[in-house]
This record gives structure tokens, C-alpha cells and sequence, in this order.
């Protein structure tokens, strides 16, 4: 359905904006049927070669995508920077994840409660959904049983995920790349006079 090369020209607009910002360190995971560190905040700031690596590394092939594993496993790679020096401990933190967005519905209370821990830890997540207009995760209904009675609701109400952009492809990426780092650090500054 594309999704996967839109993810991955995502990943590489991505990396590429941060690198150029200097923003920080960057680290990469990929998951699916697991979840794998590609690259982690350790490595040497981020090349072209590196990109390469880790668009190799990709496969698009799950049957399912494991958000309470990729949260718990991205907390772990930001607390392991922060014990090993690689990243200023208590120094607020960002973790984009670039998805199409779609997550089992049995884990909703469950990453809700891990993006409060990370929120807690002063790092934000910000899900970048790569949406495919022919089936548009904005059009998605869900059902569920409330008591006996059954009801729908859109996709996104109630989703677990505070911070999201849907994308209609990588050539919004820049702009909202900028708006949200800008939004970011407009977020900090008003913590720290606060």
C-alpha cells in the first residue's frame, strides 16, 4: 500500500532535518512483529551511510504493530543515554515515531499510561501518522461494547497517543517537522520561566 516507502523517505527527511538542526543525538528502532534499535544514541552523528544501514534494515511485513513494546523499549534507550553519559540526564527529550497510526485497541489504557511516564520524564512523543487517503485512518471507525450495547466511535477518539500529525505524504514533513520542534521549544521556555 506504500506505506512502507512513505515511512521510510519520512525516517529520511526525518534524520536528515535533525542532523542539520543539531538538535542532539539520534537514535533509530524499527517494529513490527518486534522491536529492534537500529541505531542508538552512542553512534556518531548521523550520516547518509547511516541512513542506508538503516533503511536496509526495514521489512514492513507485521502482522501487527507492538506500541507497548516500541514505548517501553524507546523509554529504556533514553534512560540507558542518560546512565551512560550520552544524553544530559533530566535534559527533555523528543521521540518521533513515524507509523500508520493503527495500534490494538486492547493496549489503548496501557500506552496511555506509559505517555504520562514519558511526559513525567520530560520527554515527548510525537507519532507522525503516514496516512493513505484510500483507507484514511480519519474515515476509520471503531467498535467496541459498552455494557451489552454495542458502539462506534472515529479511530482517533480516545487515542492514546496526545501528540499525532497525520501526513498526507514525506512533502509536509519539513514544515511539520519545524512547527513541532519550534512548538517544543516554546513549551520548554515556558517551563523553565514558569
Amino acid at each position: 500500500n506504500g506505506a512502507g516507502a512513505a515511512a521510510l523517505a519520512a525516517l529520511a527527511t526525518l534524520a536528515t532535518g535533525l542532523t542539520q538542526l543539531e538538535v542532539g543525538e539520534l537514535a533509530v528502532m524499527s517494529f513490527g512483529d518486534g522491536v529492534k534499535v537500529l541505531r542508538d544514541f552512542s553512534s556518531p552523528p548521523f550520516s547518509s551511510e547511516d541512513g542506508a544501514n538503516c533503511v536496509g534494515r526495514f521489512e514492513f511485513k507485521a502482522e501487527a504493530t507492538p506500541a507497548k513494546k516500541m514505548l517501553t523499549k524507546a523509554m529504556q534507550i533514553f534512560d540507558e543515554a542518560d546512565m551512560c553519559g550520552g544524553s544530559d540526564a533530566g535534559a527533555n527529550q523528543m521521540c518521533f515515531v513515524v507509523s500508520d497510526g493503527r495500534f490494538d485497541a486492547s493496549q489503548i489504557s496501557e500506552l496511555r499510561i506509559l505517555n504520562r511516564k514519558l511526559a513525567e520524564q520530560h520527554r515527548l512523543l510525537v507519532l507522525l501518522i503516514m496516512d493513505n487517503p484510500d483507507h484514511s485512518i480519519t474515515k476509520e471507525r471503531r467498535v467496541f461494547f459498552e455494557g451489552d450495547e454495542v458502539k462506534t466511535e472515529t479511530y482517533l477518539e480516545g487515542y492514546p497517543f496526545p501528540y499525532y500529525v497525520i501526513l498526507k505524504g514525506v512533502a509536509e514533513l519539513p514544515e511539520v517537522l519545524s512547527d513541532a520542534l519550534r512548538q517544543w521549544f516554546e513549551f520548554l521556555q515556558t517551563q523553565d520561566q514558569g
